[in-house]
C-alpha cells in the first residue's frame, strides 16, 4: 500500500481527492485506494485474488486516467474490490514516442454484498482538476471522481 495519505475534499456533485506519497508510485497508490474507498470499505476486502494489469499513457496525468478507470471499469465487469495496489511506473520510448507505462498488481477479492459495503458508484475519473505535483520527496496528486 502507498505510504502518505488520502484526503477527501468537499465538492458539490463529485467526488474531490487528494493523495500524496513519498513517491508517484506511493500517490498512485493511494488514488486507487482513494477510489475504491469511494465505492467500498477496503479494509472489509480480503486478499484472495492478485490481478496484474499493464497501461499506458502519453504522460503522468493521462496514465493516472487510466488507471482509475481501469479499476472502476474491473468492479463494473469483474465485480473486483481491491484492499490495496501495487504500482511500478517507468517511461520508455514507443515508436519513438516517450510513453509512461504502469504496471499494477491490485490485491483483492469478487465483491459480496453480505460482506462489504456498497457505497458510491463511479461514472468515470475526469481530467477536470486532474494534477501531479512533485517537491520535496512528495508526490502530490489531486482528481475528481464523476459520480
Amino acid at each position: 500500500m502507498g505510504v502518505g495519505e488520502i484526503k477527501w475534499l468537499d465538492h458539490m456533485t463529485d467526488m474531490e481527492i487528494e493523495v500524496t506519497g513519498f513517491s508517484l508510485e506511493d500517490a498512485f497508490e493511494n488514488a486507487g485506494l482513494a477510489t475504491e474507498e469511494t465505492m467500498t470499505d477496503t479494509s472489509q476486502v480480503t486478499t484472495q485474488t492478485i490481478m496484474k494489469f499493464d497501461l499506458t499513457g502519453i504522460d503522468e496525468p493521462a496514465l493516472l486516467y487510466a488507471f482509475l478507470d481501469k479499476i472502476i471499469s474491473i468492479m463494473d465487469s469483474d465485480g473486483m474490490v481491491f484492499n490495496h495496489f501495487e504500482c511500478d511506473i517507468w517511461q520508455e520510448i514507443e515508436d519513438s514516442v516517450q510513453m509512461f507505462r504502469l504496471l499494477v498488481c491490485g490485491y483483492g477479492e469478487v465483491f459480496d454484498s453480505s460482506r462489504h459495503e456498497s457505497r458510491t458508484a463511479i461514472k468515470a475519473p475526469t481530467f477536470h482538476s486532474m494534477s501531479i505535483h512533485s517537491e520535496n520527496e512528495t508526490t502530490t496528486i489531486h482528481f475528481l471522481l464523476d459520480l
